[in-house]
């Protein structure tokens, strides 16, 4: 890991146009979940924002900006400790090794990816202050789908970033990654008018690791 970390410091320190990324990695060095909140809530913000102008043609309010970026900030703590606790657990597994990078994915879609899920569908009502009811419609209506979407576009960056990522960099990776996907996902949800109060400006996924 020391290893891969000096190596992505190295291209860093080589490209001049890299300066802004290589100051960054020393922030992520010294104060790695901070950075990855802050990170989390500008992606998400940017994503909602997105979103607004893909379905309506307009930017989305501050309140739903601030909603999606309590939701991705959440999210990534949560996301954070699971790459931690996963990495001790398998610390005497070779990291490069197949069938690690494979046991890692499969731990990740199969029990990961659906709590995150269910997870982000109830942050979200909680936030709109949503009744209960409307939570189990939305959790019947987008729950399958959201976790097939993930699993989609999760699984293959999983097997990427267990393979080849340090653990410290999977959040950046997710964030760049989920800004597209969350942006996807809440244009779908528009579109389909899923059960959400004010779904039409709601956001509808964070999957950020």
């Amino acid at each position: 890991k020391l290893v891969q970390t000096s190596q992505v410091r190295f291209v860093f320190a080589q490209i001049p146009a890299m300066g802004v990324l290589q100051a960054y990695d020393d922030v992520l060095q010294r104060r790695p979940l901070p950075t990855k909140v802050v990170t989390a809530a500008v992606a998400n913000a940017l994503s909602e924002q997105l979103a607004r102008c893909a379905t309506t043609g307009s930017t989305s309010s501050a309140a739903a900006s601030l909603k999606q970026s309590a939701v991705g900030i959440t999210i990534t703590a949560v996301v954070h400790f699971w790459h931690t606790r996963l990495e001790r657990s398998l610390a005497n597994w070779p990291p490069q090794q197949t069938r690690t990078v494979v046991l890692k994915t499969a731990l990740q879609m199969l029990l990961l990816e659906p709590l995150l899920a269910a997870f982000f569908l109830a942050l979200r009502h909680a936030l709109d202050a949503s009744s209960v009811k409307q939570f189990v419609e939305a959790l019947r209506a987008s729950w399958a789908k959201i976790v097939v979407s993930s699993w989609t576009v999760w699984g293959p960056a999983s097997v990427i970033q267990y393979r080849f990522v340090p653990t410290h960099y999977r959040s950046l990776v997710n964030n760049v990654i989920g800004l597209f996907h969350t942006t996807y996902i809440v244009v779908l949800a528009a579109k389909k008018k899923l059960p959400i109060e004010n779904a039409d400006t709601a956001s509808k996924d964070d999957k950020t690791e």
